[in-house]
Order: C-alpha cells, then sequence, then structure tokens
C-alpha cells in the first residue's frame, strides 16, 4: 500500500495548528483519504483503531517517498495516538531512485515515464473542504507508489531487491531536518482499511 501525507505550509498554519492536514493510504483498488485535522477532534479512537493494526503489521508493505519523514511529522504531530508510535514494514522507495532531487515526481519520471503535476502541492491545506484538484492530487501521490513499485520489480530479475530494504520505524531513531530535506527535493491490511471505508466517519 502507498502511504503520503500533506503538510501545511508555515504560510498558510495557524498558530497551535498541526502541520499535517491529511494521510493518504492507498491500496490496489482503493484510496483513503483520512482528515488529520478533522478526525482528531472528533474520532481519534477510531482513528487510532483503524491505523494501529496496519501500521503495526509487517505483512503489509507501506510503500512510501521519504517515508521517514512522513512518519516522523506524523508521530509529532499526532504523538498521542499509538498507532504512530512504530510503523512495521515500511519500503521507501527514495533509496531506489537515481535522481534523488527530483523527488517522488523525477522517480515517477524515470520508472512510468511521466512527471507529476505538483501545482497543488502548495495550495493551502488548511481550508476545508479540500476542493477536487487536491484530493485528486492527493490521491494520485499515494497511487503512483503502487504503479512505481509494481513496474521498478516486474523484472524476475529483481523481484527481490526490495525485500532487504524492507525496515521498521520508531521515533527514537534520528532524523535530520527532514522537513526542510523533504520540501526542497519536492519542490525543485489491506482488508482492514476496507472496512474502514464501509464504515468511515464523515
Amino acid at each position: 500500500m502507498g502511504i503520503d501525507t500533506e503538510w501545511i505550509l508555515k504560510s498558510w498554519k495557524e498558530k497551535g495548528s498541526n502541520e499535517i492536514s491529511i494521510l493518504q493510504v492507498a491500496t490496489e483498488k482503493n484510496v483513503l483519504i483520512f482528515d488529520m485535522i478533522k478526525l482528531y477532534h472528533t474520532a481519534l479512537q477510531a482513528l487510532n483503531d483503524c491505523l494501529k493494526p496496519v501500521f503495526r503489521c509487517r505483512d503489509v508493505v507501506k510503500l512510501g517517498y521519504a517515508l521517514n519523514c512522513d512518519l516522523h511529522l506524523l508521530f509529532r504531530c499526532y504523538g498521542d495516538l499509538e498507532c504512530f508510535k512504530k510503523c512495521e514494514g515500511f519500503l521507501d522507495l527514495q533509496n531506489f531512485s537515481a535522481t534523488p532531487k527530483g523527488g517522488l515526481s523525477g522517480l515517477a519520471k524515470g520508472v512510468l515515464g511521466a512527471h507529476l503535476d505538483k501545482a497543488a502541492q502548495t495550495t493551502n491545506w488548511a481550508l476545508r473542504p479540500l476542493d477536487n484538484d487536491q484530493l485528486q492530487y492527493a490521491a494520485l501521490d499515494a497511487v503512483v507508489l503502487i504503479d512505481i513499485f509494481h513496474k521498478a520489480f516486474s523484472n524476475p530479475d529483481k523481484a527481490d531487491d526490495w525485500k532487504s530494504k524492507i525496515d521498521c520505524w520508531e521515533p527514537s531513531r534520528k532524523v535530520h531536518q527532514c522537513r526542510e530535506k523533504y520540501l526542497k527535493t519536492n519542490l525543485s491490511g489491506i482488508s482492514m482499511l476496507r472496512e474502514l471505508a464501509d464504515n468511515r466517519v464523515d
């Protein structure tokens, strides 16, 4: 599954508010967009109960780009939730990028042959409701991770290259200036989630 987040830039951020606006989780068939700002205040326990089994399951590979940074910020912003205190089975596709300065868009170009449109990245993610362009952008950022993974490792000779890169994230691990590094590069159980989609909180 693909994991991504969208952040509220300092120019849009209100004092005391969290930096993470939404969390995107993509599977082979669905994309779920979690409104972290709303759910944190209205459905805290449901959010934690849904995400914790997924984040702790080693058998469900969580794909991301600079995923260390996303996990670090989720913990920093929502660290009182158990689900964000540890992530088992994550795979950072940045480790396989030949052009890390191009960010996820550069990796998509290298593997899939097309850049991502990043125009919506610097829009105001604090506003509600999010507009269609923002929702489509957010969904694509998560879905493309799965497409990249399948394409990059479709060759039988490379089919197992990723397995040694599977990692476990915990907040005790050092993350140096991950927010600034991520912004710089980007500006230049599935069944559990299906169950949530059927019982989502509006």
